[in-house]
C-alpha cells in the first residue's frame, strides 16, 4: 500500500524545520502519478521510496515541477525517519 507523508526534517516541532514529502512504497506508481504527487505536495523535493529485491530501498527525489534530482539531504533524512518508524511497526 502506498502511503504519503509530510515530514519536517531537522526539528521536533510541527510546521518548522525543512519540509519534505515522503511516498512510502512507490513501486507501482506510474510516472505521471509520481510527478502529480510531487506537484501537489509542493515541497522543494518529495522523496519516493521503492522496495528493492536487493534489500536496501531505492530513493528518488522529485521537485514540484516534476524534475528528478540526484540527491536531497533533508528528504533523505525524512525517508529514513519513515523507514525507521515502519521497522518499529508504528507506520
Amino acid at each position: 500500500m502506498v502511503r504519503i507523508y509530510i515530514v519536517d526534517a531537522f526539528t521536533k516541532e510541527p510546521f518548522e524545520g525543512n519540509r519534505a514529502g515522503v511516498v512510502y512504497w512507490a513501486n507501482e506508481l506510474p510516472e505521471n502519478v509520481i510527478k502529480g504527487i510531487a506537484t501537489e505536495i509542493s515541497s522543494s523535493e518529495t522523496v519516493f521510496i521503492y522496495r528493492s529485491p536487493k534489500g536496501a530501498p531505492r530513493l528518488r527525489f522529485i521537485t514540484p515541477t516534476g524534475v528528478e534530482v540526484d540527491a536531497c539531504g533533508h528528504a533523505t533524512i525524512a525517508a529514513l525517519h519513515i523507514l525507521r518508524e515502519a521497522i518499529s511497526s508504528r507506520v
